[in-house]
C-alpha cells in the first residue's frame, strides 16, 4: 500500500537541506532556480532489468544533469535531487529504487511538478540504452514515449535521449493550453491547442488524447469522436482515456456490443479503479448485459477481491443470470466482507437463491436467521412461511405467519398462506376463521373469495367421486363464504347452488332407510332437503353461465326433488 508524502513543502534551500539530510549539496542545482511559469519535472531513480540500484541513480542523475544543460529553466524546471530525495526519505521511501505510477503521483503533486518521467535504463553489449516516457502529474495515464538514447557512456546515452525527449516535449506547450481550455468549457479553442501539439509533434499521444476530450465536450457526431480515439488507440490500444471516450461514445451511438467490448478492454487496463469499474459495470446492468459485466467483474475483484461495492454488484448480476450457486457462495463472500450487505433484501436473494438451487431447508434456514437479526420486518417471516409450507412444516408456517401479522395485522398474503397450511392440516373450521379474518382485515376480495371457492371446488370433486350426503355438506360453507365475499364470483354462486342440490338430492335419497329407525331424525333430513333444493333453486341460475348445460339438467329435476322433500316433510314432521 502507498504511504503519502507530506503536502507542506519544505521552506529550505536545496544545500541546507541536502545539509540536514546527510547528503553532499550540488553546487549547480543549488544555483539555479525556476523561472515564473515555467513547468516542473520530477526524475526518480530508473528502472533497471536486474534490479541495479546504483545504475538507477546514476542514470537519474545523469538524467537530470542533461536535462539542466540542455534545457533553459525558462523551459523547464527540474526538481532537484536533494529535494526529491529529502521527500522520499521523510516518507520512509528508498531513494534508490523506482516508484510506482500512485506514488509517483503523489510525490509529483506534492513537489508541484507538471511533468514526470519514468526512466528506464540498460546495459548493452556497446554501452548504455536509456529509455522511458514522460508523463503529466495530474493524470498519469496521459504519457508519451521517447524512443532510447543509445551511447557508449551513461552520459552519452542520457544525452540522446534528452535530444528525443525535447522533440517530443514540443506538443506541451499546446497540450497545457488545451487542457486550461477544457476547464474553461472552450471546446474549440481545446480543439486548436490539440491539433497545434499534433503539429508540433506529430507522433503526439498526449495532446491526440487532449483532441479526443475536445470533441467530446464538444458534443461532436460520435463517429467523429471515435475516429480521434482509435486514432489513438491505433498507437496505444491499452490507452486508458481514449478507451473511456470511446466506450462512452458507442453508448451514445446505442452499440452495445461495442461498448461492451470496449468497455472490456478499458476495465483490463483499469482494473485497479474499483470506481471506474463500478460505474461501467453499471451501465452494462442497465443495459442488461450481465454477460459482459461478470466477466469484466471478476478481472476487477482480482485486484480488488474485498472491495464490497463491487461484490454487491456482482452479487446482483448473478441473481440477473440466474447462477444460483455462485449467487449462493459470493452472497456468503459479501455478507463476510461487507456486514452492511446483510440487510432484509439480502435474506430474502440468499434464500430465493436456495430454492431456486432446490435447497428449500437451507432457505428456511437463512430465512430464520434474518427473521432473527430483523424481528421487527414483516416481510421475512411471511417468505420464511411461505418456504415452511413447501417444505411440509405447516405448524412451524402458522407461528412464522403470526409474527409476520402480529408486526403488520393487515400484511397481504399472510391469512391466505395461513388458510393453506390451515387445510393442509385438514382443519377446516381454522381455514373458515382465517378466511373471514382476511376479509375482514383488507386482504383482496376476488383472492380470498377465489381460494374459498377452490376449496369448494375440490369437495365438489369429492361429492361427485363418493356420491354421500357427508360430502355433499362440506361443499355448501367454503362456496357460502365465497359467495359473501364477492357477491360477484358466478363460480362461488354456481358451486353454491350444486351443493345445495346434491344435499337434497342425497338427504332424500337417504330418507327412507333413516325413517325406518328414527323419525325424528327423518324429519330433520326431510327439512335439509327441502331447504337444500329451495337454496339451489336460488343460486344455480344466479352461476348458470359457468356451466350451461348442467345448470339446465340440475334445475329440470330439482322441482322433482323439491316436491318429495315437502311431502315427506308433511308426513314425518307431524
Amino acid at each position: 500500500m502507498s504511504r503519502r508524502f507530506p503536502v507542506t513543502p519544505l521552506a529550505l534551500g536545496a544545500a541546507t537541506v541536502g545539509v540536514l539530510l546527510g547528503l553532499a549539496p550540488v553546487a549547480l542545482e543549488a544555483q539555479r532556480t525556476p523561472a515564473p511559469g515555467a513547468p516542473f519535472m520530477l526524475v526518480t531513480a530508473f528502472r533497471t532489468a536486474d534490479n541495479d540500484k546504483t545504475l538507477a541513480v546514476k542514470a537519474a542523475d545523469e538524467m537530470r544533469s542533461q536535462l539542466t544543460a540542455r534545457i533553459s529553466s525558462r523551459e523547464l524546471w527540474v526538481i532537484p535531487k536533494q529535494q526529491v530525495e529529502g521527500y522520499l526519505e521523510g516518507s520512509g521511501y528508498a531513494t534508490d529504487e523506482p516508484l510506482n505510477t500512485l506514488d509517483a503521483k503523489q510525490l509529483g503533486q506534492v513537489l508541484r511538478a507538471d511533468e514526470i518521467l519514468v526512466g528506464t535504463v540498460t546495459k548493452t553489449a556497446d554501452g548504455f540504452s536509456v529509455g522511458g516516457a514522460i508523463a503529466l502529474t495530474r493524470d498519469m495515464a496521459l504519457r508519451d514515449v521517447v524512443a532510447p538514447g543509445e551511447g557508449k557512456t551513461l552520459a552519452a546515452a542520457a544525452a540522446d535521449f534528452t535530444r528525443k525527449l525535447q522533440v517530443v516535449r514540443k506538443q506541451l506547450e499546446h497540450e497545457r493550453k488545451c487542457n486550461s481550455a477544457l476547464r474553461d468549457g472552450n471546446s474549440a479553442a481545446a480543439e486548436a491547442a490539440a491539433r497545434a501539439g499534433i503539429a508540433a509533434y506529430p507522433e503526439a499521444m498526449i495532446s491526440r488524447v487532449c483532441l479526443v476530450f475536445a470533441l467530446s465536450q464538444a458534443k461532436k457526431s460520435p463517429d467523429e469522436v471515435l475516429a480521434a480515439a482509435k486514432d489513438v488507440l491505433d498507437r496505444d490500444p491499452r490507452q486508458p482515456r481514449a478507451l473511456y471516450v470511446a466506450m462512452e461514445q458507442y453508448l451514445i451511438k446505442g452499440d452495445t456490443n461495442s461498448m461492451a467490448q470496449t468497455a472490456s478492454q478499458l476495465v483490463a487496463v483499469e482494473a485497479g479503479d474499483p470506481r471506474l469499474v463500478e460505474q461501467i459495470v453499471g451501465n452494462l446492468e442497465a443495459m442488461r448485459r450481465a454477460d459482459v459485466a461478470l466477466p469484466i467483474l471478476e478481472t476487477a475483484l482480482k485486484e480488488t477481491p474485498e472491495d464490497p461495492d463491487l461484490l454487491r454488484l456482482q452479487f446482483r448480476l448473478l441473481i440477473a443470470s440466474a447462477r444460483w450457486k455462485d449467487v449462493i457462495e459470493k452472497g456468503q463472500v459479501l455478507a463476510v466482507v461487507d456486514t452492511a450487505s446483510a440487510d432484509v433484501k439480502y435474506f430474502e436473494r440468499m434464500a430465493a437463491a436456495y430454492q431456486a438451487d432446490s435447497q428449500p431447508q437451507k432457505s428456511a434456514e437463512v430465512l430464520a436467521r434474518g427473521v432473527a437479526k430483523f424481528p421487527e420486518d414483516p416481510n421475512l417471516p411471511l417468505t420464511l412461511g411461505q418456504v415452511l409450507q413447501g417444505i411440509g412444516q405447516y405448524p412451524q408456517s402458522i407461528d412464522a405467519l403470526r409474527k409476520a401479522l402480529a408486526i403488520e395485522p393487515k400484511m397481504p398474503n399472510a391469512r391466505l398462506l395461513m388458510a393453506r397450511a390451515y387445510n393442509e392440516m385438514a382443519m377446516p373450521d381454522s381455514v373458515m376463521s382465517v378466511l373471514r379474518a382476511a376479509a375482514a382485515n383488507g386482504e383482496d376480495k376476488a383472492t380470498t373469495s377465489g381460494y374459498a371457492t377452490t376449496l369448494a371446488n375440490g369437495f365438489l370433486k369429492i361429492t361427485n367421486e363418493q356420491k354421500t350426503l357427508a360430502a355433499a355438506r362440506k361443499i355448501i360453507p367454503f362456496a357460502k363464504l365465497a359467495e359473501e365475499i364477492d357477491p360477484t364470483n358466478i363460480n362461488a354462486k354456481f358451486i353454491l347452488g350444486l351443493g345445495h342440490f346434491f344435499v337434497a338430492q342425497f338427504a332424500a335419497t337417504d330418507l327412507p332407510e333413516v325413517a325406518k329407525t328414527d323419525r325424528a331424525a327423518a324429519c330433520a333430513l326431510a327439512k335439509e332437503a327441502q331447504e337444500a333444493a329451495t337454496q339451489a333453486q336460488i343460486f344455480i341460475p344466479q352461476g348458470g353461465r359457468v356451466d350451461p348445460n348442467t345448470a339446465g339438467a340440475v334445475l329440470g329435476v330439482l322441482p322433482n326433488i323439491s316436491g318429495y322433500a315437502e311431502q315427506q316433510v308433511g308426513l314425518l314432521c307431524r
